[in-house]
């Protein structure tokens, strides 16, 4: 493969967004939930979708809550999350699922603080 068609792949990835999942640049709808906080846990749900288990620094959009549950999706467009990372979580609740938040790729998610390496081994 030349360099030429190497990079042309690469860039076609990057218009799509990571592992073929297409975010939208013209939403205007604005997040539920703004936050900052602590993975401390996470485990599967009965699809097998990820739930991460937050302790909340700081509220920076939404109500005021100590920790959360945030689930995403296990397709391309889920975010992911390491166990003991601080991010800056973007998150949604969707009605038909009630008090269930959701976040994933295309939100806006980074990461604050990487966790300690021993924490990540452990999981």
């Amino acid at each position: 493969m030349t360099l030429l068609a190497l990079i042309a792949m690469l860039a076609a990835s990057e218009s799509r967004g990571a592992l073929g999942c297409v975010c939208s640049t013209d939403s205007t709808q604005d997040p539920e939930l703004i936050f900052v906080g602590t993975v401390v846990s996470q485990r599967s749900s009965l699809l097998d979708s990820p739930i991460y288990k937050f302790s909340v620094q700081n509220v920076e959009y939404g109500e005021a809550i100590d920790s959360i549950e945030i689930h995403t999706t296990g397709s391309d467009c889920g975010s992911r999350f390491l166990v003991g990372g601080v991010y800056r979580v973007s998150a949604d609740r969707y009605e038909k699922y009630g008090d269930m938040y959701f976040t994933g790729l295309c939100d806006g998610n980074k990461l604050i603080e990487a966790p300690a390496p021993e924490r990540q081994r452990s999981q």
